[in-house]
């Protein structure tokens, strides 16, 4: 284990995702912004901010940390205490952009606590040009479908969204048509219908959407008639 006590993202992540539940935020895992996936993103009234966690404190979580700045209010990133010492080098950057810094100690040997300490307190950028934006992009899955720093990409997409409205449709419709299950479910994030038709056609047919499959030219869930 290195000397930090994490062996993953994931877990130091959760211990902050703890920590501001227990403040009182909303939280959110695994959201896509505007150039990548934020680890965090909370909700506190109006306020919108993001966290991205790193188990090395250096320039690449800083660089995700300014990347963020135009889509949310408040910005930390959140590293292992033991990786504090590259404050000092990184503050000038981390002032520049009005980034914050929560730093993670975890208890080695018995049980205890983890604790969370802000060590600088991020900039209030009240005219975030895309923070609406990623307020409305936020669903409910995104609470629970992903663990913050998880490193298999899974995360709550569009594409999620319709491929499980489909599935529950040809569950409650078996042998409907792809035409039919859209006129429920809506076009959804593609442009038009006939692209949500071929769209998710090619999905079940090449079984990306391994759930429902054509039968007679009917949609039926797979290994069901």
């Amino acid at each position: 284990m290195a000397k930090h006590g994490f062996q993953r993202e994931s877990e130091l992540a959760s211990i902050v995702v703890e920590w501001l539940q227990g403040h009182g935020s909303d939280v959110y895992q695994e959201v896509a912004v505007l150039g990548g996936v934020a680890d965090i993103v909370t909700l506190d009234g109006p306020m919108i901010s993001i966290i991205e966690c790193k188990l090395s404190f250096g320039v690449q979580v800083v660089g995700q940390a300014i990347d963020r700045v135009r889509s949310a209010h408040r910005v930390w990133v959140a590293v292992p205490a033991a990786t504090q010492g590259s404050l000092l080098v990184l503050r000038p950057a981390l002032e520049l952009y009005g980034i914050g810094v929560l730093t993670v100690a975890k208890p080695y040997g018995s049980p205890g606590r983890h604790t969370v300490v802000e060590q600088v307190a991020p900039r209030m950028n009240r005219r975030s040009p895309h923070a609406q934006r990623l307020r409305d992009r936020l669903e409910p899955e995104h609470k629970t479908f992903a663990e913050a720093g998880t490193a298999s990409g899974k995360r709550w997409t569009a594409f999620e969204s319709t491929r499980r409205e489909l599935i529950n449709v040809v569950r409650e419709n078996p042998g409907i048509s792809m035409s039919g299950a859209i006129k429920i479910i809506g076009k959804q994030h593609y442009a038009s219908t006939s692209s949500a038709r071929q769209s998710l056609s090619r999905w079940v047919k090449t079984g990306v959407i391994a759930e429902v499959e054509f039968q007679g030219g009917g949609l039926h869930l797979t290994g069901e008639k």
